[in-house]
């Protein structure tokens, strides 16, 4: 009888809901997206005042990513696309973060000493605690080999490519990709070709991962006619690169 009792109680208590991790991506995926849309503008530059104001605005996208990541939990990103597509996210969502957290900051350099932003601030991802260099370096080119990802991480610097207005997803990926790597190339404040000095005024970025674009024995000339509207052809010409800017990629608002 005591065993009834006790069965029938527990019957009627209220039943916690149980909520599955597809729900928090779904979730964390709309939260970061209305970030985006609401915040970013056409020059993908990032109204971070307006974001302090509304503090919980990434909150369900920050708990999402402190618990749940392909490497823990690879049921819930099937294929690779859509591995890459969580760690560019996660990338830029942090970083935004960061700059939040950070309101007296003009550039990223100033969080720690020596681009401490990258190598020394570490962050919950998946339980447990990566720096950006190393979501970056060691998991986004070590391990996908794809370099697109150079123009749709953003390091919240003016020089940085843009953010956009919406997150990547995986599946539409390589669209999303090609649409970013063409949209960087084909502006003339990234890759500048001037005739009569005969040379190529590069972003830096093509220098800090020349390697990359070269993969596969490709030049970097070759890799920049995939995506450019108008081909360089005169491959002779002298290839400098650009000082980069580190000033914070905030609005005008700021």
């Amino acid at each position: 009888m005591l065993n009834l009792i006790v069965l029938l109680t527990l019957c009627l208590l209220p039943q916690k809901e149980v909520k599955h991790p597809n729900m928090d991506s779904d979730i964390s995926d709309r939260t970061f997206n209305d970030v985006l849309n609401s915040y970013v503008d056409n020059e993908g530059r990032v109204d971070y005042n307006s974001i302090r104001e509304n503090p919980f605005a990434l909150q369900p996208f920050l708990d999402f990513v402190g618990s749940f990541s392909p490497q823990f939990n690879p049921e819930l990103f099937p294929t690779n696309n859509d591995k890459k597509a969580y760690w560019i996210n996660t990338y830029n969502g942090l970083m935004i973060q960061t700059v939040i957290e950070n309101p007296e900051i003009s550039s990223v350099k100033e969080i720690g000493w020596g681009y401490g932003v990258f190598w020394r601030k570490k962050y919950k991802v998946g339980g447990e605690l990566l720096t950006l260099n190393h979501i970056e370096h060691k998991i986004l080119r070590g391990q996908y080999n794809d370099p697109r990802i150079h123009f749709a991480i953003n390091c919240a610097s003016n020089s940085c490519p843009p953010i956009g207005h919406r997150i990547v997803t995986g599946i539409n990926l390589d669209q999303q990709l090609n649409d970013k790597t063409r949209d960087f190339i084909n502006n003339p404040a990234n890759v500048m070709v001037d005739h009569k000095k005969r040379m190529i005024v590069l972003s830096k970025i093509f220098k800090w991962y020349k390697k990359d674009f070269e993969s596969g024995g490709t030049t970097l000339v070759d890799y920049l006619n995939k995506y450019r509207d108008e081909p360089i052809l005169k491959s002779s010409y002298m290839i400098i690169f650009q000082d980069y800017d580190w000033g914070l990629n905030a609005s005008d608002t700021e």
